[in-house]
């Protein structure tokens, strides 16, 4: 299938070609772990499985920075429990959009941080993701308080590089990164 990538400043799509190849061309066009010296592949899928924290899709919502975010959230309180919680992608959008005082079907990692700081975040079965952006979707009074419950869990964040309005990594962002995966901490990125 054709890829589209796109984030708030515009879409790319990727148009794919069927080609007949031989074992040996599709085994070399095969995406292989960049290895650097004192580093080692590192995959955290088998935790997401084991904690049974599957990946989920945004479909044609704007919600690619809130999705990551929540992924990591999972991930770490996962970590703390020695089980998975779905936690839910639409309150934290929701949180998102109340801290910046707007309706708005997707946010930056900052105004998804402030937003779990200031509402906290429930489980996804508390308010589930909406196939399409509601400016009035609220969540129950159910949700709030599970959201306030979740928040004594004190899931921190941590930035690696904080947008300041520069653009790129260095190679010490990338080294980061990767002493972070070696922890077994998962990173959530975006563009801009």
């Amino acid at each position: 299938p054709d890829v589209v990538v796109g984030n708030k400043k515009g879409a790319f799509v990727f148009l794919q070609e069927k080609k007949t190849v031989t074992r040996e061309e599709w085994e070399k066009a095969q995406p292989k772990p960049v290895a650097t010296p004192g580093s080692a592949s590192i995959d955290l899928r088998p935790n997401f499985a084991r904690w049974n924290l599957p990946a989920r899709k945004q479909g044609a919502r704007n919600t690619c920075s809130v999705f990551a975010s929540v992924g990591a959230m999972e991930y770490a309180l996962a970590r703390q429990l020695d089980r998975g919680v779905p936690l839910s992608v639409e309150f934290l959008n929701w949180a998102g959009s109340k801290v910046i005082r707007r309706a708005q079907d997707g946010h930056f990692f900052t105004s998804v941080i402030r937003g779990y700081h200031r509402f906290g975040v429930c489980a996804e079965e508390d308010m589930p993701y909406a196939r399409e952006f509601r400016a009035d979707y609220q969540p129950s009074e159910k949700a709030l308080t599970a959201a306030r419950e979740l928040q004594t869990q004190k899931l921190a964040f941590h930035w690696l590089r904080p947008n300041d309005g520069t653009k790129g990594i260095t190679d010490e962002h990338v080294a980061q990164c990767k002493a972070v995966l070696a922890q077994g901490w998962p990173i959530a990125a975006g563009s801009h």
